[in-house]
């Protein structure tokens, strides 16, 4: 009895650093989303960049920019969007607080769900969530000109 719960503690132990590493490469596509209401169909990856850096704080019409990020997303989001860890980010956002710049950093959202209620309750929200959790409450925005699961998709299987 006892043999036999060793070896299956031994199988265990063997298989955990697989299904860890298989927990790490979880790739997700990336959608960007505005309010329905919101006039903006497509952005470049560079202007989605200039606006989550804060370097871009109004849209096309004038209206001010709010910025949601969802926290187990921004990582995968910021490396393959702005090309920076999610620390850089949140360190250039707090120097940019400090000196003043224009611009409102992303308010955190827990989830996608907590996603789709902020864009919908904001005619100038915007966020990005993953491309599977995206319902009628929002409106996907192309961006380079593609949607995703598009070929060429910019925020294709980020992990």
């Amino acid at each position: 009895m006892r043999r036999n719960s060793l070896v299956v503690l031994v199988a265990v132990l063997l298989t955990l650093p697989v299904c860890l590493a298989a927990a790490t490469e979880a790739r997700a596509t990336i959608a960007v989303v505005v309010n329905p209401d919101n006039p903006v169909t497509e952005i470049s990856v560079s202007e989605l960049k200039r606006m989550y850096l804060g370097k871009r704080t109004v849209f096309a019409d004038g209206a001010a920019i709010v910025l949601g990020a969802v926290e187990t997303l921004e990582g995968p989001f910021y490396e393959a969007a702005l090309g920076m860890t999610a620390f850089k980010v949140r360190r250039h956002w707090v120097k940019a607080v400090f000196a003043g710049s224009a611009g409102t950093p992303p308010e955190m959202l827990k989830d996608c769900a907590a996603a789709l209620a902020f864009v919908s309750g904001r005619r100038n929200g915007i966020a990005f969530l993953d491309a599977t959790a995206v319902d009628d409450s929002v409106k996907v925005i192309r961006l380079d000109g593609k949607l995703p699961g598009e070929e060429g998709y910019p925020l294709d299987e980020v992990r």
